[in-house]
């Protein structure tokens, strides 16, 4: 059973990667390749722009570790191991 539910969650958490990585990838794509707004203009994020954005990330990343930190979300099962001598 515990073979069985840590595929399921190994399957689980590759699709979540999955789909952050399509959503991330689809969010570059509108806004920095197709984001044409007009004739002769183009744009670009300025390094302030592009330095938040990291920040933000940062922050998110942050606070992702600290929750997984302090609440145990996944925890494992603890197994007695027999050492023969």
């Amino acid at each position: 059973m515990a073979s069985q539910q840590l595929i399921d969650l190994s399957h689980l958490f590759r699709a979540a990667m999955l789909f952050m990585l399509a959503g991330s990838v689809y969010r570059f794509d509108t806004y920095l390749v197709a984001f044409r707004p007009g004739a002769h203009w183009s744009y670009f994020p300025s390094v302030g722009e592009i330095l938040v954005t990291l920040g933000l990330v940062a922050g998110e990343l942050l606070a992702f570790i600290l929750i997984v930190k302090l609440f145990p979300i996944l925890t494992l099962e603890k197994r007695h191991v027999a050492y023969h001598h």
